[in-house]
């Protein structure tokens, strides 16, 4: 029995984050190739979201601690 606050997907992980050379590389492959934000997110297979974020800042936010409104 699995508890419905785990998600199905034992991969997936809210701690993890891209690379900076990564990001580097996603955007230097989009300049050079003249893809689009969609084109390029399919090629490297991640959000688009994503890469739209990096587009306006390759730098990720700092993670911190969030308050929730129930006591966990």
């Amino acid at each position: 029995m699995h508890s419905i606050a785990q998600p199905d997907n034992f991969d997936y992980n809210l701690e993890m984050a891209y690379s900076l050379d990564f990001r580097r590389k996603v955007l230097s492959v989009r300049e050079k190739k003249g893809l689009t934000i969609a084109e390029v997110a399919a090629r490297f297979d991640v959000g688009v979201a994503s890469v739209t974020r990096w587009v306006k800042n390759i730098h990720r936010k700092p993670q911190g601690f969030r308050q929730r409104k129930i006591d966990l």
